[in-house]
């Protein structure tokens, strides 16, 4: 499965349904790797995903005072 073709509908509809609706365009998915390090942006929102085997453990949100995810 591809990372961005796999994630972006799923995430597409759980930020619809709380009423918000980006466009395509607002919606940028990167695969950091493992180990990662990111530098995060003012005015940018930074959503993180745990995956095993097809399955999402966890999807949560990520900023300056956010350790990382080992």
């Amino acid at each position: 499965m591809d990372l961005v073709t796999d994630i972006k509908p799923f995430l597409f509809k759980m930020i619809n349904e709380v009423g918000i609706y980006p466009s395509n365009e607002q919606i940028r998915i990167v695969d950091r790797g493992k180990p990662h390090s990111c530098r995060f942006i003012d005015g940018k929102m930074y959503v993180y995903t745990f995956r095993f085997q097809n399955e999402y453990l966890k999807i949560g949100k990520a900023g300056r005072n956010s350790k990382a995810r080992l």
